[in-house]
């Protein structure tokens, strides 16, 4: 178990949601549907499907925040880091189509493009009055705990929200254990936790939550051997 590997006081923060106004409202309403569908048309016609990769990387996000916090885990919080992971990538809807649904892998000027979509995902999510820890998913989930990854102009360590420090991972690993448009073949279990425990000794993962990741996989907490099936 997790107290096993790292000292209690050592635990990020558990959201607790419960009674936000922001949290009550948002979840009175039918948004998350409505950018879900948004999600779904983006790719059409694709083999790809960014909702199902959002499904995905919220139902993993949930999973590491359990093994964190177990029963301190309501089921307010899980849902609020559930939507976070599933709107995490809600700003490639507004990156160009040419790039967004791009069958090769990217130049550096489609890269920097395809960038922007933390920034758009982040002020749609905004614009929709959704909870700050959502907002700070969208935003923040390519930013390393060591203060890396893009957007390139935010805090490091502890200073992430705990929101986007869990989707980060969960977004990782998903991200590479399935088909993308540019990758009809998903990589392998092994290979992608290989290149995550490099990434981690590089600095990109939060210790606490990527230990808690790796308990996961290692304990089957998540359906996971070969890749993860559609």
């Amino acid at each position: 178990m997790m107290s096993s590997l790292l000292n209690r006081n050592q635990f990020p923060v558990c959201p607790r949601p419960e009674g936000d106004p922001c949290w009550v409202a948002w979840r009175a309403t039918n948004r998350v549907q409505a950018l879900g569908e948004r999600m779904r048309a983006a790719y059409a016609g694709s083999d790809y499907s960014l909702s199902a990769h959002g499904t995905s990387v919220g139902d993993l996000s949930v999973v590491i925040a359990g093994q964190v916090w177990g029963k301190e885990l309501s089921t307010d919080a899980a849902e609020l880091i559930r939507h976070a992971g599933f709107l995490h990538d809600i700003g490639k809807t507004l990156v160009a189509s040419e790039i967004r649904l791009a069958t090769h892998v990217f130049d550096a000027d489609e890269r920097l493009e395809m960038e922007t979509h933390v920034r758009h995902g982040a002020e749609m999510l905004r614009e929709a009055d959704a909870p700050a820890e959502i907002i700070a998913a969208a935003l923040r989930h390519h930013t390393w705990f060591n203060g890396g990854g893009y957007p390139g102009d935010g805090p490091r360590g502890e200073a992430i929200p705990v929101t986007a420090r869990i989707v980060h991972i969960a977004d990782y690993y998903i991200a590479n254990v399935e088909i993308r448009p540019y990758r009809p073949q998903p990589l392998s279990h092994a290979s992608v936790l290989a290149d995550m425990r490099e990434q981690f000794e590089a600095g990109r993962f939060d210790p606490v939550l990527f230990a808690a990741f790796l308990e996961c996989v290692e304990t089957q907490a998540v359906a996971a051997t070969e890749g993860v099936k559609r």
